[in-house]
């Protein structure tokens, strides 16, 4: 009676160990619905221009998938971020959080427990090259808190490679690599604006390790507002694809069928049973960033200096205002001095047009406005005591 006692509760300890090795196994621990695709940046600035390639055109026939994958494999990368104990102390920040390895190495102050957490440690991610001479773009969190960085290109060969700027704020990072004067292959730039829901696209990527791996969907949906940790949720949104993206596939490129890059895999929907729900940064939105890093390291975003009725419109504010329906954004306070005070906006104005673009509500008035750089022009299409006027700011 008292061994099989013994031997029911050695059976519960083995089960209990097996879930939770599963749970680690399985990055399920406080893990958010929405997960970045991947398990100190140092700012440069270069004053060259891109060498970037023209985009290709769509002849409007059927292409085969493989003779696109053939033409932009080698320009897809591994990216492998090397952390030390001590840079990973810095990201952890004071966050205590559970630490389940303890089953299998003993207390947390355990000789086995300190050599895990000294050891260093490499997470690995994918990118792709944009100009000949060695710049690659990536997610920021493919690379952020490394010590070393490691571009591993599809011949084989491996550059150090370096950050020359990144913006956390809709995770984008611009690397280089020096690869002696010879010419690399890069991916042209498409139009992500273009995007069509149900078009075909390729993603390519190093998920779990698996090198140089290849899958094929369509453009779920567009527009996506995906709450990613460290992002800027009104900066950007999001293209949804069902291609596969798994871990390991972040900072690779989504490919539309003429071989253009049209955005960078960033993240995936785990949990509840999610399948087939991945997003990508649409690549319009990385390319203005990708121009501001390699001139000064660093992304400057415009502004209106105006405040938004933080509702935005609702069905009864547009028919107060007299509006056909509820897109615009309804200016609450304008700042003295600042574009918008200067273009003549007043308060109570209705923001329903951004040089001709409509626009949906606050968020996307955000977008559209800060998608630009400080000093550039913008039309404003309003309406004000029912009338539409437009005012330049």
């Amino acid at each position: 009676m008292k061994n099989r006692s013994f031997s029911f509760v050695a059976l519960l300890a083995v089960i209990a160990l097996s879930i939770v090795f599963g749970m680690v196994l399985g990055d399920r621990l406080n893990a958010p619905p929405t997960a970045l695709a991947w398990p100190g940046v140092a700012l440069g600035a270069n004053s060259a221009p891109l060498q970037l390639l023209p985009a290709l055109t769509d002849t409007g026939g059927v292409r085969d998938f493989a003779d696109v994958v053939e033409q932009c494999l080698p320009a897809v990368v591994g990216v492998a971020n090397t952390q030390s104990a001590g840079s990973r102390e810095r990201r952890r920040g004071d966050r205590q959080l559970p630490d389940p390895w303890h089953w299998f190495f003993g207390e947390p102050d355990s000789p086995q427990q300190r050599e895990m957490r000294e050891r260093p440690r490499t997470g690995y991610g994918s990118g792709f090259i944009v100009s000949p001479d060695g710049y690659i773009l990536t997610n920021n969190h493919v690379v952020q808190d490394a010590d070393r960085l490691v571009v591993r290109t599809q011949d084989g060969r491996e550059h150090s490679a370096t950050v020359v700027g990144a913006d956390p704020a809709i995770d984008l990072a611009l690397l280089k690599i020096d690869n002696g004067g010879a010419q690399l292959p890069a991916l042209p730039l498409g139009d992500s604006e273009r995007l069509r829901v149900g078009q075909w696209v390729i993603a390519i990527g190093n998920p779990l390790e698996f090198e140089q791996t290849v899958t094929v969907g369509v453009v779920s949906a567009k527009e996506r507002q995906v709450p990613l940790e460290n992002t800027d949720s009104s900066l950007t949104t999001f293209i949804q694809t069902d291609a596969a993206i798994n871990f390991g596939n972040s900072g690779g490129p989504l490919i539309d069928a003429a071989g253009n890059v049209v955005g960078i895999n960033t993240a995936i929907r785990r949990g509840n049973l999610a399948e087939g729900i991945g997003f990508a940064l649409p690549i319009n939105q990385a390319r203005n960033a990708m121009e501001q890093l390699l001139r000064s390291g660093r992304v400057d975003r415009g502004f209106l200096g105006i405040n938004l009725l933080g509702q935005g419109l609702t069905e009864a504010a547009a028919e107060y205002y007299g509006l056909p329906d509820s897109n615009g954004a309804l200016v609450q306070d304008v700042t003295p001095g600042q574009p918008a005070d200067r273009a003549g906006v007043r308060k109570g104005d209705v923001i329903r047009k951004v040089d001709g673009k409509p626009v949906r509500d606050n968020r996307d008035l955000i977008r559209k406005i800060s998608s630009r750089r400080p000093g550039e022009s913008v039309e404003l299409e309003l309406i004000r005591d029912g009338k539409t006027i437009t005012r330049t700011a």
